[in-house]
């Protein structure tokens, strides 16, 4: 059988993906699949930042003297790992989209 090559498979050879066009994934829906790391990128971001605030907060009641929350501690404690792991994840998933092209 002999194989024909079309333009496209010709450009892309070098493509490790085999996917047609700049910057296509190889995915049935490009889109798609990046949508969900980027939806980790700014759900670690929004945790990161909710945590330092309620971390805060917790220190600006304790200089005041005021008895804050312990729901503001916990916050802290559970956001920021978190955050940091989404962030460690999606920074792992672009050094290895980087290391393909």
């Amino acid at each position: 059988m002999r194989q024909v090559l079309s333009a496209a498979s010709v450009t892309n050879m070098g493509n490790s993906t085999g996917a047609a066009g700049p910057g296509a994934t190889g995915n049935a829906v490009p889109g798609e699949f990046e949508r969900g790391w980027r939806l980790l990128a700014v759900t670690s971001a929004v945790l990161a930042a909710v945590g330092v605030l309620s971390l805060a907060t917790v220190l600006l009641l304790k200089v005041a003297g005021l008895s804050p929350w312990t729901g503001l501690n916990w916050i802290a404690m559970i956001g920021l790992p978190l955050a940091f792991l989404g962030m460690a994840a999606g920074l792992l998933h672009a050094i290895h989209r980087r290391r393909l092209l």
